[in-house]
């Protein structure tokens, strides 16, 4: 058996936030930082 990345709360959150926000229609409008920018990149690569 292989160990999990991840604990059962931690993606349970994951989870919970794909199924709570699946469109966006409101933009809090600003700039994204350069790191956080590069953590969601990273991300979504990986994904």
């Amino acid at each position: 058996m292989t160990e999990q990345a991840f604990s059962p709360e931690e993606r349970a959150a994951v989870y919970r936030a794909i199924a709570e926000r699946r469109d966006m229609r409101h933009f809090i409008g600003g700039t994204v930082a350069p790191e956080l920018l590069a953590r969601v990149l990273e991300a979504a690569h990986q994904a």
